[in-house]
C-alpha cells in the first residue's frame, strides 16, 4: 500500500503543468489587439494582452466567464471552456468612434480640425502606406493635395496656389528644409524626404507667414516622421518592417527597412531606404497613326567641346 501511494505521489509530481496562453486578434485585419483587458465576472482576476496580443489566462477557473474589453473593439464574453474549444484565439470586431481630428501644423499646437479657419489637407499613415509612392512628391500628387511639377523622372516640385520653392515652406518635424533665399523656379528638394519614414503629412494652403516666417506666404507642407513605439510590459519591445518595390516603366528598384526598439521610457526608430530609378520607358502598345510623334529620337552629348545630337 505504501509503495502504491509512493508511485501515485511520484506520478502527480511528474504531471506537466502548462500555462494557457491565448491570442486576441482584430477580426478586420488579423492584427494583434494590444492592451486588451481580460477579467472574470467577479473582477477578482484580470490580465492584459501584450504587444503581440497574447495573454496568460491560467489564473482563471474553468467555470469563469472571461470578459474581453478594449476601447476600440466590441466587448466579448466567453467561458474558459469555450475558449479552449475555439483554439485559444479570440477575434474582436471594431466599432467606430467619432473623434475630432487633431491638426498640429496650423498654429504649432494641437487643435481640432473643425476650429480652424485655414484649409488644411491631412495624409494619414494608412494612406501613405497604401499609396506606396515612388517619392514624396508622387505621394503629394497621388493624393490630390497639391499640384506637382515634374521636370524629370523621379523628381517633383510641389506647387500650392501657384507658388513654389522659396514661397512655400517644407518642414520635417518642425525643422524647415528651405527658406526665402532659395530660387523661385522649380526645385526638387522635397524628394529627399523618404515616404517610408513618414507617419503623417499636413498641408497648409495659403499664407502661414505669421507662424512660420515670410517664406511661407504660399503655404506649408509639414512632414511628420514615425515615432518609436514604447514597451507596455517592462520588457524591451522590438519590431520591424521591410518592403521592396520594382517598377517596370522606369526600371525602379527600391527597398526599405524599418526597425523599432523601445523600453518603457526610451525608444529608437530607424528607417533606411535605398533606391535606383532608371529612364522612363515607352509602352509596347502604340498606334501606328502617331508615327514618331512624342518619341525622343536623339540625345545630347558633348563632343570636342560642342553639344552634338546623337
Amino acid at each position: 500500500m505504501k509503495k502504491f501511494i509512493f508511485y501515485l505521489v511520484l506520478l502527480l509530481f511528474n504531471v506537466p503543468v502548462t500555462a494557457q496562453k491565448i491570442s486576441v486578434l482584430s477580426r478586420s485585419d488579423l492584427q494583434p489587439v494590444v492592451n486588451c483587458l481580460i477579467y472574470n465576472s467577479t473582477k477578482e482576476v484580470s490580465v492584459t494582452t501584450s504587444n503581440k496580443g497574447i495573454a496568460d489566462v491560467t489564473a482563471f477557473k474553468n467555470s469563469d466567464t472571461l470578459i474581453f474589453n478594449h476601447l476600440t473593439f466590441e466587448q466579448v464574453k466567453m467561458t474558459k471552456k469555450d475558449l479552449s474549444a475555439a483554439g485559444n484565439t479570440i477575434y474582436l470586431s471594431g466599432f467606430i468612434i467619432n473623434l475630432d481630428e487633431v491638426v498640429l501644423s496650423a498654429n504649432k499646437v494641437e487643435e481640432k480640425y473643425r476650429d480652424l479657419a485655414a484649409r488644411i489637407d491631412i495624409i494619414p499613415a494608412k494612406q501613405i502606406q497604401f499609396s506606396n509612392s515612388q517619392t514624396s512628391a508622387d505621394l503629394l500628387q497621388q493624393n490630390g493635395t497639391v499640384f506637382v511639377q515634374m521636370s524629370q523622372l523621379g523628381a517633383g516640385s510641389p506647387v500650392i496656389r501657384g507658388m513654389e520653392t522659396s514661397r512655400v515652406l517644407i518642414v520635417v518635424d518642425g525643422v524647415r528644409m528651405n527658406n526665402a533665399i532659395y530660387r523661385a523656379g522649380h526645385l526638387q528638394s522635397v524628394v529627399t524626404i523618404d515616404p517610408g519614414a513618414l507617419q503623417r503629412i499636413e498641408v497648409l494652403h495659403g499664407p502661414g507667414s505669421v507662424i512660420y516666417g515670410s517664406d511661407a506666404m504660399g503655404g506649408v507642407m509639414h512632414f511628420y516622421t514615425k515615432n518609436p513605439v514604447l514597451s507596455t510590459n517592462g520588457k524591451l519591445y522590438t519590431s520591424g518592417d521591410a518592403f521592396i518595390r520594382y517598377a517596370s516603366a522606369s526600371g525602379e528598384k527600391a527597398g526599405n527597412v524599418s526597425l523599432n526598439a523601445g523600453g518603457q521610457k526610451f525608444g529608437i526608430f530607424f528607417s533606411g531606404t535605398i533606391k535606383n530609378i532608371g529612364d522612363l520607358r515607352e509602352g509596347a502598345n502604340r498606334s501606328s497613326k502617331y508615327g514618331d510623334w512624342g518619341k525622343s529620337l536623339y540625345y545630347a552629348e558633348r563632343i570636342n567641346g560642342k553639344d552634338s545630337m546623337i
